[in-house]
């Protein structure tokens, strides 16, 4: 496995949630490229990247309200960083979106008290 990619990242519930697609939340590409480390570090949050597994990995489920907090804390930020110009706003939009989705999914998967983890995928 050694010429694996993330190319594409899932969230996996340990059960499903009435009336939610979680492996249809956000667009699994887009999602792989959340590229969200560094900042994840300055605001003293779990980085999404210790959530997620690859294929070969043996993966380990941590609750959803940890996920959550990720989530809620670089929203916060991408909204921050948007209120600067106009330009940022255009450019933050479509990350702002998705982490809308993401904290809408794991809103829901914390109050039906649910578990997680991130599936790194290739393309393949």
């Amino acid at each position: 496995m050694a010429d694996f990619r993330l190319e594409k990242l899932y969230v996996i519930l340990d059960e499903p949630i009435p009336g939610i697609n979680h492996l249809e939340a956000v667009d699994p590409e887009d999602f792989a490229w959340h590229d969200t480390f560094d900042l994840t570090q300055q605001l003293g949050v779990t980085p999404l990247d210790d959530f997620t597994y690859a294929p070969f990995d043996r993966e380990v489920w941590y609750p959803a309200g940890a996920g959550l907090k990720t989530i809620r804390s670089l929203l916060q930020e991408f909204r921050r960083q948007a209120a600067t110009s106009e330009e940022v706003q255009q450019r933050m939009q479509p990350r702002i979106n998705m982490f809308e989705k993401l904290e809408e999914l794991f809103d829901q998967a914390d109050a039906h008290d649910r578990e997680f983890y991130l599936s790194a995928r290739d393309l393949d």
